[in-house]
């Protein structure tokens, strides 16, 4: 299996103790943290046409928008 996930955490733990936790439950992990400029909320938002994909569209105003967006932010 295969996920890409945007997360927001009040306090924010460390990629590697996030990574912990998912090596626990699930397999190998690569947890970076995000940089608003890197593309990863498009990345996974053009999924979302797909009738298999799932998503939970919460705490999307706590992600700051690149500079080069003029699209509204989806709520």
């Amino acid at each position: 299996m295969h996920y890409h996930a945007l997360l927001k955490y009040q306090n924010v733990p460390s990629p590697e103790a996030v990574a912990g936790l998912w090596k626990a439950k699930a397999g190998d992990a690569k947890v970076e943290i995000y940089d608003p400029g890197g593309g990863a909320a498009w990345y996974i938002a053009k999924m979302f046409p797909y009738e298999d994909m799932r998503y939970d569209m919460g705490g999307l105003e706590h992600f700051a928008r690149s500079q080069k967006s003029d699209l509204p932010l989806v709520q």
